[in-house]
C-alpha cells in the first residue's frame, strides 16, 4: 500500500471526520452540488443502510480523513437464484489526494470485504450516474457488466391535492398488512434482477428505525384490497443536496421546472419498490405522495428500469427536467440475463 495514506475499517467515530470530508468540496466557478449533512455521515449512512460496514483512509500528518467508502450487504435475485450481494457507495477521495491511487485502493477494500462476506458465490455492485467519468473509470476496473442505464424520475412537490380517484383511498401501511404487501412486492418483482425479496420481519423493521425517515404508503380499493404499495424515504431528515453558482440557463429553466428551491438545497423524498394491482392507482398513489409530503420534501425521486411497467406509474414527459440516468455496474458468478427487467435499489 502507498506509504501516501493507510487504510483501516470506518467507526462510529468517525462520523463528525467523515461529514467534513463528504462536505469539503473546492470551490469551482462553475455549477456543483455539495452534499450537507443533518446529522454526521457515518450515522446517516447506518441509517439508511444498517449493517453497513466502510473503509477510511488516513494520511501521516494530516487531520482527519482524506477518503471513505462504504458497503452494503443484501440478498438479491439474480437470473432466478437469491444470492448475497455487496452493494459499493459513497466513495469519496479528499481533493489534493486524487490521481494517487486512492479511489482504486478503497474499491478493492471493499471487493476484498465483499468476498470474504460471501464465502461463496455472490454479486458485487454499484451504481454511478452515466455521465460521471471519474466513477466509470474506477468501476471498470472491476465490474465484468455494465447494464443500459436506468432511469430516474425525478420531480418537485405538488402545490395542489390530485384529483381524487374513485374507489381508491390511500393510507398508511399497518401492521395487518404487511403480510399482504411483501407477498404482492414479492409477486410484482418475481422475475426482476437486482431486487432483494422482501419478508414481513425485513418490512417491519425497516419501518421501526429512528429516526423515523422510513413510510410505506398503500392504495386499497373500495373492497379494501391493497392494490398498490410504495415504500419511501425521507432523506432530507438525514441530508440536502445544496447547488452552487446555477447557472443562468437553468435558472430559468428551474423557474417553469421547480426543482431546485430557491434556498438552493433539495430535501429528496425517495421512492422504491413501487409495485401496483392496478395501474390508475399506483399513479394516483404517486401523486398524493407528491402532495402529502410537501412541508417534509421538496422533490421526490424514483428509479426504474424505462422498459418496465413503471414507467407508465411516473408518466414522464419530455418537459421534465432533469432525467438523470444511472448505470449499474456488476461482478456476479455469471453473466447476468440483460432482457430481465432490473429492480431499483434504495441509496445509502
Amino acid at each position: 500500500m502507498s506509504s501516501q495514506f493507510s487504510l483501516r475499517e470506518m467507526q462510529p467515530a468517525d462520523g463528525p471526520a467523515l461529514t467534513r470530508l463528504m462536505e469539503d468540496d473546492p470551490e469551482t466557478p462553475g455549477m456543483s452540488a455539495t452534499t450537507r449533512f443533518i446529522v454526521d455521515a457515518y450515522q446517516a449512512w447506518a441509517i439508511l443502510k444498517p449493517g453497513l460496514i466502510g473503509v477510511v483512509a488516513e494520511a501521516p500528518g494530516v487531520a482527519g480523513l482524506v477518503g471513505a467508502a462504504t458497503v452494503a450487504f443484501q440478498d438479491i435475485q439474480f437470473d432466478g437464484r437469491v444470492l448475497p450481494s455487496a452493494f459499493l457507495e459513497n466513495l469519496k477521495v479528499h481533493h489534493a489526494y486524487r490521481g494517487r491511487g486512492l479511489g482504486t485502493a478503497l474499491a478493492q477494500w471493499r471487493i476484498q470485504r465483499a468476498s470474504e462476506h460471501f464465502g461463496g458465490d455472490g454479486v458485487i455492485m454499484t451504481g454511478t450516474a452515466s455521465d460521471n467519468t471519474a466513477s466509470l473509470a474506477t468501476v471498470k476496473k472491476w465490474g465484468k457488466q455494465f447494464l443500459d442505464p436506468i432511469q430516474v424520475a425525478v420531480r418537485p412537490m405538488r402545490a395542489n391535492p390530485p384529483t381524487p380517484r374513485a374507489g381508491v383511498s390511500i393510507r398508511a401501511a399497518e401492521a395487518h398488512d404487511l403480510a399482504e404487501i411483501v407477498d404482492k412486492a414479492n409477486h410484482f418483482y418475481a422475475n426482476y434482477n437486482l431486487y432483494p425479496p422482501l419478508s414481513t420481519d425485513d418490512l417491519d423493521s425497516i419501518l421501526k428505525i429512528t429516526p423515523a425517515v422510513f413510510y410505506y404508503r398503500t392504495a386499497v380499493d373500495s373492497s379494501g384490497n391493497i392494490v398498490a404499495g410504495m415504500m419511501l424515504c425521507e432523506r432530507g431528515q438525514l441530508m440536502v443536496d445544496e447547488f452552487r453558482n446555477v447557472s443562468l440557463p437553468l435558472r430559468f429553466l428551474n423557474a417553469v421546472a421547480h426543482i431546485i428551491p430557491p434556498d438552493n438545497r433539495i430535501r429528496l423524498l425517495e421512492t422504491v419498490f413501487i409495485w401496483f394491482d392496478q395501474l390508475d392507482a399506483a399513479r394516483h398513489l404517486w401523486e398524493h405522495v407528491r402532495w402529502e409530503f410537501r412541508e417534509k420534501a421538496s422533490t421526490i425521486s424514483g428509479t426504474f428500469d424505462p422498459r418496465s411497467p413503471l414507467k407508465d406509474v411516473f408518466q414522464l414527459k419530455p418537459w421534465h427536467v432533469p432525467k438523470p440516468e444511472v448505470m449499474m455496474a456488476i461482478n456476479g458468478p455469471t453473466i447476468m440475463d440483460t432482457k430481465r427487467l432490473v429492480s431499483s435499489a434504495l441509496r445509502g
